[in-house]
């Protein structure tokens, strides 16, 4: 293994830390090393430094030797950020400087291709390792060292809170998913979505749901094929209801025609259109008035599994529904605009 030897090893943390939410694609800076030296240095970079935060859309590729000097040599890849260090490049750190500290936080890509000397590296998220890791220590906390390069003989491996060292015979999957996230884009949604290496990835067909359990067809975009470099991936949701909490998930098929699912990601944008049910609680029998602040709206009775119960227009912007024929439970009331523009879901409790 090529192991810089020769340089002051350095304290490595690699943190992925998990956000609450997505985040939308931005527009994309690329940067890329020209040659050996200070990262914070324009000179060293076609361009001008990523400086501390690689942020969203953006992405940063070290083919050279670089040395974090000054500051608190902190560095963090937002999400839908990359950071990859190529073959030939590696993290290096002078005995004057401080340790370095690598945040690579949720929807954030780092992948090593070149050389990592480090005291300690502490895996929190996801990191993957294709090129030479040389560490007295690696605690792999709960997140996931993908390893297809080579750990130094010498370096210590622990695994805590569920962390996992997958190593190159363990089995791979034909699509390797390391983030997925879903935001608003005016009326519209953005999902991204990313993959860190592909075997025989044909096509991404995107899917929703609104709630009822049955997910619909939305459109496709193609894989990349074969390719162990990270891939971001995009699709714009046009057809979203404002005020409905919509559900989303992809689903990746091969050339062969087998296919797997992501997880799946709810998002919703805050409708102008208002309602109020009440009461709610509500003894069976008893009627429930629906009071929404437009006319002629849509209203639909439904169950915790989605199944559509009753539903009905009343031509006016209240109505009384009966609760007769509801057995005590919790119930969903979704009112649409006529247009179907927009949604509010509100809940009623029969007794």
């Amino acid at each position: 293994m090529k192991a810089l030897k020769d340089l002051n090893r350095i304290f490595l943390t690699i943190s992925l830390i998990t956000l609450t939410g997505a985040i939308a694609l931005q527009a994309q800076n690329n940067y890329t090393t020209s040659g050996d030296g200070n990262w914070n240095e324009n000179a060293n970079w076609n361009g001008h430094s990523p400086g501390s935060v690689i942020g969203a859309g953006d992405e940063a590729r070290v083919s050279n030797a670089m040395e974090f000097l000054g500051g608190n040599n902190s560095l963090t890849v937002e999400p839908q950020g990359t950071l990859i260090i190529e073959q030939g490049g590696s993290f290096v750190s002078p005995g004057n400087s401080k340790h370095l500290i690598l945040v690579i936080e949720d929807g954030g890509t780092f992948v090593n291709n070149g050389d990592i000397t480090a005291e300690e590296i502490t895996v929190i998220g996801y990191f993957i390792n294709n090129g030479d890791i040389d560490a007295e220590e690696i605690i792999i906390d709960g997140g996931t060292l993908e390893n297809n390069g080579d750990i130094d003989d010498a370096s210590q491996v622990t695994e805590i809170n569920g962390g996992a060292l997958l190593e190159p015979d363990d089995d791979v999957l034909p699509v390797e998913l390391i983030a997925f996230d879903a935001s608003s884009k005016g009326q519209a949604i953005e999902l991204q979505w990313t993959t860190a290496s592909e075997i025989n990835n044909d096509y991404f067909t995107i899917e929703r749901s609104t709630g009822d359990g049955n997910f619909h067809e939305l459109g496709t975009v193609e894989g990349s094929g074969n390719t162990n470099q990270v891939i971001h991936y995009t699709f714009t949701d046009h057809g979203y209801t404002p005020g409905a909490t919509a559900y989303y998930r992809v689903k990746q098929t091969d050339y062969d025609g087998t296919f797997s699912y992501s997880w799946v990601v709810d998002v919703s944008i805050e409708s102008n259109m208002t309602a109020n049910v009440f009461p709610s609680p509500a003894i069976s029998g008893e009627p429930v008035t629906v009071h929404t602040s437009l006319d002629n709206a849509a209203v639909g009775i439904y169950n915790m599994q989605g199944q559509l119960i009753r539903s009905f227009t009343p031509g006016q912007n209240h109505t009384e529904i009966s609760t007769s024929d509801l057995e005590p439970g919790t119930y969903i009331i979704r009112i649409a605009s006529p247009n179907n523009e927009q949604q509010v879901s509100k809940k009623l409790m029969v007794k």
